[in-house]
């Protein structure tokens, strides 16, 4: 079920953000805290397709009524 949810949709990326700098002055990156760190595009993507999916299989049940 995984393998056909990350086929379909794509792989869930949450935003990153930079957390602190090492003592080399390299970025130490993390997942933005709370509501700043959802894929909305991701999540819309997902809603988008039940509400398409919902609407055929309404359509398919009124067409076999």
């Amino acid at each position: 079920m995984r393998s056909l949810i990350v086929t379909i949709f794509g792989i869930y990326m949450p935003i990153e953000t930079i957390i602190e700098v090492d003592s080399e002055g390299l970025p130490i990156y993390g997942v933005a805290s709370g509501m700043a760190g959802v894929d909305w595009t991701y999540i819309a993507g997902v809603i988008l397709f039940a509400i398409v999916l919902y609407g055929f299989c309404r359509l398919v049940g009124v067409l076999l009524k």
